[in-house]
């Protein structure tokens, strides 16, 4: 958890401090609540037959890309400075949440008893 001390390195005020602090704090718990909700909806979908190969292949594919950004987001922040390559990734997060707005994942209002096709 190292990266609680960031904003120390980057923030010249306080106020900034403890906005990022709470931010911080705000992100993994919002990400705790994800990973309960998305693991249950892929079981809720997932014939049993497959739920092995399912859960395998997503994260084969979360690790990997996980560590490709790692290493892209180091030439990135080299290239361009610190605080617009975080302003890049906190864009890029937002981006990446739009598809789930265009989704009937947004209109659930509880877990399906049989397979849904989403």
């Amino acid at each position: 958890m190292p990266f609680i001390f960031l904003s120390l390195f980057i923030a010249p005020h306080l106020l900034v401090i403890a906005v990022c602090l709470a931010v911080f704090f705000l992100v993994h718990i919002a990400l705790g609540i994800y990973t309960v909700v998305s693991i249950s909806l892929r079981q809720a979908v997932t014939p049993h037959s497959m739920m092995g190969r399912v859960s395998a292949s997503l994260r084969v594919v979360t690790y990997g890309v996980t560590s490709l950004g790692a290493f892209v987001s180091g030439f990135i922040g080299a290239a361009i400075g610190l605080r617009m390559s975080l302003f890049l990734a906190g864009s890029g997060f937002i981006i990446a949440l739009l598809p789930i707005f265009v989704s009937s994942v947004i209109r659930l209002r509880s877990m399906p008893d049989q397979e849904i096709h989403i």
